[in-house]
């Protein structure tokens, strides 16, 4: 149906809705929400930007001076982004904890750990907010 063999779905099965990951570990986890909605409906869109984002986290973002290239793909310590204090100078754990950031590699030795956009899906769906 989609004119691609079993294993190019899957390849972009995993460019959409692949990518989260909660510990260094690094164990892949998918969107299940996508994931089930893409089967449902043997469509790839963005469902899960679409279900909703939340607003306070527009009203955070919208008070947010730099742009999100600088705080992406960036190494950071574990109390710069797990804290649940975000606020308009530090919107990081929010953006982190909502699930537009995830973990992408950890640093040992530094103890930091890399976060960037999770998947295709969310990197689009959040650079068009």
């Amino acid at each position: 149906e989609h004119h691609c063999t079993y294993e190019k779905m899957l390849d972009k099965l995993k460019e959409n809705y692949d990518g989260y990951h909660f510990s260094e570990r690094m164990t892949d986890v998918y969107n299940p929400f996508s994931l089930l909605n893409a089967f449902d409906s043997g469509m790839i869109n963005d469902y899960w930007f679409r279900s909703g984002t939340p607003t306070y986290l527009i009203r955070l973002l919208s008070h947010f001076n730099e742009n999100m290239n600088e705080i992406t793909g960036k190494y950071y310590a574990t109390k710069e982004f797990i804290d649940y204090k975000a606020n308009v100078e530090m919107p990081l754990p929010m953006i982190y904890q909502s699930g537009y950031l995830t973990i992408k590699d950890f640093d040992m030795e530094r103890n930091k750990f890399l976060l960037d956009f999770p998947n295709k899906e969310v990197k689009e769906g959040f650079l068009s907010l």
